[in-house]
């Protein structure tokens, strides 16, 4: 179910915009909840998504933007058998949110009470998706750095830089005509082209240098040794110039508050380790250099 769900585009957390003004005088008032789920059914059996936006309050546009007609289609028709499924109402303060689908699947814009009847609020529909966008987005990173950790290991099974030494990558990108990172130019690189632009510390792109692009919202830096913090105490991965002796790799919301909270770290153990590093995430992920996972820091469990 929840993988079906994901590809619901029409209220997934990609093509979200925040920061608008969100209530409108326009939104329709509904007798009851009921009244206010058909009206929306109604919408979504046109197939036209500026009737299904109409039906619960003009500013939901804002939100729920798709360029592609063919996924805006698709994502209609993926809420309608989501109903057809089952829905149900589950009360809140003033408000009632539409649960969809045998498995529940919250729907993101909620039905507020206000003195007439019932309308979708908006307002509400913004808090949610930011933080379903958000929630996402540390999910896939958590994935990203299990699977940086077997990327790991699979690059130490080839002398991928032909220098006679089995090592770990000891960068995201490799330096140029080599393969001393996790991402190199031509075929068979272990990372594709999006995720290494994440690099925290830029790249380089037709002999200019570039800022770091998101990946999933954040930003990521290979590090090349430990600090007291860290099982087994201080030390470098590097020796004689190769990486044998470990790896760690940081992760960091780009934007705090709106792509991502915590910030992630993970080394050759597997463990990943979370922190809240507050609104200066960014500048303080600058300054890390080790892998420490201090008082600060606590581990992921399974």
């Amino acid at each position: 179910m929840m993988g079906r769900l994901s590809q619901i585009a029409f209220v997934t957390l990609s093509t979200v915009t925040f920061g608008q003004t969100l209530w409108a005088d326009g939104a329709p008032v509904y007798a009851t909840p009921q009244a206010a789920l058909e009206a929306l059914v109604a919408g979504l059996e046109t197939g036209d998504a500026q009737v299904a936006v109409d039906a619960m309050d003009p500013a939901v546009a804002d939100l729920m933007r798709v360029e592609d007609e063919g996924a805006t289609q698709q994502n209609m028709a993926s809420l309608l058998a989501l109903y057809r499924e089952g829905y149900r109402f589950v009360p809140a303060e003033n408000a009632v949110v539409i649960e969809l689908g045998e498995d529940g699947w919250p729907f993101p814009v909620p039905l507020m009470q206000v003195e007439s009847g019932w309308s979708y609020d908006a307002l509400a529909a913004e808090d949610e998706l930011l933080a379903r966008q958000i929630g996402g987005n540390e999910i896939a990173i958590i994935e990203a750095l299990e699977g940086y950790v077997e990327l790991q290991s699979e690059f130490r099974q080839t002398d991928q830089d032909g220098d006679g030494v089995m090592e770990f990558a000891a960068s995201i990108i490799s330096s140029p005509d080599n393969r001393d990172g996790l991402f190199w130019d031509g075929e068979n690189s272990l990372i594709g082209d999006l995720a290494a632009r994440a690099n925290l510390d830029g790249f380089e792109e037709g002999g200019e240098d570039a800022a770091a692009d998101p990946f999933n919202g954040y930003y990521f830096r290979l590090l090349k040794a430990q600090g007291d913090a860290a099982p087994g105490g201080a030390m470098p991965y590097m020796v004689n110039g190769n990486m044998v002796a470990g790896h760690a790799l940081l992760a960091v919301p780009a934007e705090y508050g709106v792509t991502g909270v915590h910030s992630f770290q993970i080394s050759e153990s597997g463990v990943v380790w979370e922190a809240d590093l507050g609104p200066e995430s960014l500048e303080a992920a600058i300054e890390v250099v080790v892998f420490n996972p201090d008082e600060n820091w606590s581990a992921l469990t399974n």
